[in-house]
């Protein structure tokens, strides 16, 4: 070829004087060789353009899809917001929960010192119930003993009565016999 250069662009080597001196082969050489490069610039102008359609294309899917993305980021962000608050609301109530439970607690352990105290109390009945018992047993033993000792007084003194009764009668009927035979003499 006879107009190459580094760009391939003879007219950067010759000026509008240079091509008119030029024969008719070497401009019809000169045009071809610029109509090659013009279709092969077309054609990679149109790749270029097709890649520009192909990423503009992309581009806009791309956007579109982080639109949608950050669509669903904010309707995310919304829910986390409402699950914080929820959260905040549980947290509220478990505190609530863990005060009553340590009420109850409270309640519950002073039920079981009033239980523990009742049960004390209970033991303690029990052992005042059972010198209760102990002490009926001896009263009754001694009411018994008392009573056989009365008995065993009245009959004694029912005896003695009767012992006194035998001897104011014979004495009775010994005057009776003194005084008859004291009338019969």
């Amino acid at each position: 070829m006879l107009f190459s250069n580094a760009n391939n662009d003879p007219s950067a080597e010759l000026g509008t004087k240079e091509l008119q001196k030029l024969r008719r082969q070497d401009l019809l050489e000169f045009l071809l060789d610029q109509m090659v490069e013009n279709d092969t610039l077309r054609d990679t102008l149109a790749e270029r353009e097709a890649s520009i359609r192909d990423l503009s294309s992309m581009a806009e899917r791309l956007k579109a899809k982080l639109d949608d993305k950050d669509a669903q980021i904010e309707h995310l962000k919304g829910k986390l917001d409402e699950k914080d608050v929820q959260i905040e609301r549980l947290k509220k109530k478990l505190n609530e929960k863990d005060a009553l439970i340590e009420r109850l607690k409270f309640k519950l352990d002073a039920k079981d010192q009033t239980l523990e105290d009742a049960y004390a109390a209970v033991r303690g009945l029990a052992t005042v119930t059972d010198a209760l018992e102990h002490t009926q047993q001896v009263l009754l033993i001694e009411s018994i003993l008392a009573d056989n000792f009365l008995l065993g007084r009245h009959q004694a003194a029912k005896a003695q009565e009767e012992a006194h009764a035998d001897a104011d009668a014979d004495a009775e009927g010994k005057e009776e016999d003194a005084h008859e035979e004291s009338q019969e003499a």
